[in-house]
């Protein structure tokens, strides 16, 4: 990715949007963060042409490999970060983007684009057949395919607590006729 830290958007030739694509619902319900979460994605693509010739076409070959934490893309964009997540999300919804290897534990998600924004194809990014967005509706989108929040531990209970932890406030230890340690309540 070759750009400065103080431009928006990575450094990339142009992007088109084919016919099929301004005409569908996912165009219709696109909004201005989701556009720029999906410009900055499609900006960090890397094409390489197949074959020798001149007019050979090109290929993207980092499709499936796009990393980029959302920090840095919301700090870019000069969106906020839950702004940039929702963007995110929804583009998984509409099936522009897929996640092909979730991140955790300070590792960001590995992005695939699902669109082709060329329309003479000549920057070949995917698939006719991969292209979800085609079959998106209401009742058909991608929305169980987004990362989810890990879930708040609930209030426990201080006795809970302290089973949990394998003490017992009441009764700190008993010592058991073969002379182990074993804790209160964890007995067999």
């Amino acid at each position: 990715m070759r750009s400065n830290s103080k431009e928006r958007f990575p450094y990339f030739r142009n992007i088109t949007f084919n016919k099929d694509f301004v005409e569908s619902l996912v165009y219709e319900k696109i909004s201005k963060p989701e556009l720029d979460v999906f410009i900055y994605l499609y900006g960090n693509l890397t094409f390489e042409r197949i074959g020798t010739s001149k007019k050979a076409p090109f290929r993207a070959n980092n499709n499936g490999k796009i990393k980029v934490a959302i920090e840095l893309m919301a700090k870019r964009l000069k969106w906020s970060r839950p702004t940039t997540s929702k963007a995110t999300h929804k583009l998984i919804e509409y099936g522009l983007i897929e996640i092909s290897k979730y991140g955790g534990n300070h590792t960001c998600h590995t992005y695939k684009i699902l669109i082709n924004c060329n329309p003479l194809k000549q920057e070949q990014v995917c698939k006719k057949q991969e292209e979800k967005w085609r079959g998106y509706s209401k009742t058909n989108n991608w929305k169980h395919l987004c990362p989810k929040a890990p879930k708040s531990m609930k209030k426990k209970s201080k006795d809970e607590l302290t089973l949990l932890n394998g003490l017992n406030l009441k009764q700190e230890r008993i010592i058991n006729g073969l002379g182990s340690v074993c804790k209160a309540g964890l007995t067999d």
